[in-house]
């Protein structure tokens, strides 16, 4: 039997609920015998758990994430894993997200490995100038010899495209368990209007996520709105924000991290307001949850309004009495192809995407 080997410095957030969801669906079909080496630091005790329950042979690599002198060390345990899973004419690497991307796409250039990459959200996105010149260079280098690449997006594919062949991209996107759709829904149901919209913004509190604008958007539209900001999420930055939410003068609460499926029917319209996503879990659930959406141009923005669901997707600082129609309702009476969502958007979908690909990687050995 094949082997594949698995790599991914950080189980968590969105790429942990991904990267969980597919090596638990691969070990039911028993495509091949499956290794997964995963960083211990930051990574979430529950899909640490369901990995431990899959039967898959789990490994953990000490990881920094950034570039670190450590790295030396991770690189020697990793080849050694590797090594002993029968060389590189029987093993597919798959490296997932930054530094896991890295090391398995340089066992590729230096040993022979095959190497699949899902970046989910590469440093060149938020990088400019000389910075971002410097990690194309990078991301070319590393990418030489790697055989495929999975975008969960059309946005994700087309940063993806700088510095790889499009012929080796795959778009697979993310997807929820039809068990969570149902949930979604029926959580929904519950929700009710009252005189002061509520916005809520769900993420942390980071450079990423830019929360920072959705306070300054908040306060673009409450003097022509009662409206009030939810804030789901910790972070870096939350002293700042209170700060700025008090300068401001607007509605803020700061909630604390709740799951999205405990609070959709909390708030009205969701608030994503990130730099970069390749394609986010959150407008997955908003899309079951047929909750209507204001978001920045990232990764599943356009994915998110062919579902049906109402989306006004924001391209520029420009665009307050846009946003205000939107919150006041028009265009929000549209439903969202269920059907559509059921069969497009599930984690069933999503596994046999990546199945139907490593099965296509393996079958070249």
């Amino acid at each position: 039997m094949k082997t594949i080997v698995f790599l991914c410095e950080t189980v968590a957030f969105g790429v942990g609920r991904q990267f969980t969801d597919m090596i638990c669906d691969l070990a039911i079909t028993g495509t091949a015998n499956l290794i997964v080496i995963v960083g211990p630091r930051r990574s979430d005790h529950h899909f640490i758990e369901r990995l431990r329950v899959s039967g898959v042979n789990l490994y953990f690599l000490d990881m920094e994430r950034e570039i670190s002198w450590r790295d030396i060390q991770s690189m020697v345990r990793f080849y050694r894993i590797i090594a002993s899973s029968g060389g590189a004419s029987d093993s597919l690497l798959v490296g997932v997200s930054g530094k896991g991307g890295a090391l398995a796409r340089i066992a590729s250039l230096v040993c022979g490995f095959r190497t699949v990459y899902i970046p989910h959200a590469s440093p060149i996105a938020m990088a400019s100038g000389v910075k971002r010149q410097l990690y194309l260079g990078i991301e070319r280098l590393l990418s030489l010899r790697c055989v495929h690449v999975v975008a969960t997006s059309k946005v994700e594919k087309a940063l993806v495209e700088s510095f790889v062949d499009p012929l080796k991209i795959t778009v697979i996107r993310n997807g929820l368990a039809h068990a969570e759709i149902e949930t979604l829904r029926e959580r929904r149901t519950t929700h009710r209007l009252r005189t002061t919209l509520r916005l809520g913004f769900v993420g942390r509190l980071d450079e990423q996520k830019d929360p920072m604008k959705a306070l300054h958007i908040l306060r673009s539209i409450s003097s022509s709105i009662p409206v009030e900001l939810m804030i789901y999420g910790d972070g870096p930055l939350r002293e700042k924000l209170q700060q700025a939410a008090d300068e401001l003068s607007v509605a803020v609460r700061f909630m604390g991290y709740k799951p999205f499926t405990e609070v959709c029917a909390d708030f009205d319209i969701l608030l994503n307001t990130s730099r970069y996503e390749g394609s986010p879990y959150l407008f997955l659930e908003a899309a079951a949850a047929n909750l209507p959406v204001i978001t920045t141009d990232v990764g599943g923005a356009a994915e998110l309004q062919e579902s049906g669901v109402p989306v006004l997707i924001i391209h520029h600082d420009n665009q307050v009495q846009e946003i205000v129609t939107f919150v006041k309702g028009a265009g929000l009476n549209r439903e969202p192809d269920a059907k559509k969502i059921s069969a497009t958007y599930t984690s069933k979908e999503m596994a046999s995407g990546y199945e139907e690909l490593f099965e296509r990687q393996i079958g070249t050995f």
